[in-house]
Order: structure tokens, then C-alpha cells, then sequence
């Protein structure tokens, strides 16, 4: 929720998305044995990042009838254990997740499918290129080619 906090926030404005790298980069090399409440709580204090307001941000994504939201830690402790407790955004997470599976690092999706692990330019570039009905003429360049490095994408005409 943290991670999804800072995104939230900062990643759409140029001059903030870098906020949310500098937490990736800082929190993964700080907390590389395990990811806490307060080393991540730590990372967001170094970086002048809002911790109270990404509390408020979980707390916000929960919806639950008759539930008192006004302090976190309360909310918390009554939301546990309940099943009548809804989080559209962790629903939708876990559906992504379903989907694409991307959980594991580095990942990315091209046209629905899930490339994961050790990414050579050339699936990707393959992946990316097949998405097209008429590809451009670089993608043709390494459909057509029996030679595997994608280079060939930037040989001239």
C-alpha cells in the first residue's frame, strides 16, 4: 500500500516521478532482508515523503458499513479477521496478478502476455513488434530476419 501510495502521488507529474524511484531504489537497498512497517516508514521519512498520509491512503482504500475510520490503528485492528471487509484495490492487484502473474522481477507485459526473468532485447522487441497489423518497417526488419539481435532494427535501409 505504501509502494502504491507514493505512486499514486508522485509518479504522474514529471517533476515528482522521481520520488517514486528514489523510494523503490532506497527501500530495496535499505530493507533488502525484509521489508517492515518501520524501514519502509524510515525510507519515507529520509525522503520527505508523507508516512501519516499514506496510512490515511490504506486506510481510505477499505470500505466496510458501520466501521469507525478516524484513527488507523483502530481501523486496523477491527478490520482484521473480518470478511465483510472490502479493498477495491487490493481486489484489483490480486486480479492483475491473476492475469499477468507479475510479480516476479523484472517482469513486463506486452500485449497480454507476461515476459518475466532475464529479458533479452529480442523478445521483447519480438513481443512488441508481433502486437502490430502492419508492423513499421524496423519491426519487419527483425520479423523477416533469420538473424536474432536487435540491432538489426537500427541498420539503415
Amino acid at each position: 500500500m505504501r509502494e502504491r501510495y507514493i505512486y499514486d502521488t508522485y509518479y504522474g507529474d514529471e517533476d515528482t516521478r522521481h520520488v517514486w524511484w528514489d523510494y523503490m531504489v532506497e527501500l530495496h537497498q535499505r530493507c533488502y532482508t525484509g521489508i517492515t512497517v518501520e524501514c519502509s516508514r524510515n525510507v519515507m521519512l529520509d525522503l520527505d515523503i508523507d508516512y501519516d498520509a499514506s496510512k490515511k491512503y490504506a486506510m481510505n482504500t477499505f470500505a466496510k458499513s458501520g466501521m469507525n475510520m478516524s484513527k488507523f490503528t483502530d481501523f486496523m485492528a477491527n478490520a482484521i479477521n473480518h470478511t465483510d471487509v472490502v479493498n477495491d484495490l487490493l481486489d484489483s492487484e490480486m486480479a492483475y496478478y491473476k492475469d499477468y502473474g507479475t510479480v516476479l522481477f523484472p517482469s513486463i507485459v506486452i500485449n497480454n502476455q507476461t515476459f518475466r526473468g532475464h529479458l533479452e532485447i529480442e523478445a521483447v522487441m519480438n513481443g512488441i513488434c508481433a502486437g502490430f497489423e502492419e508492423p513499421p518497417r524496423m519491426c519487419k526488419r527483425l520479423l523477416e530476419s533469420s538473424i536474432n539481435d536487435a540491432s538489426i532494427l537500427f541498420y539503415p535501409d
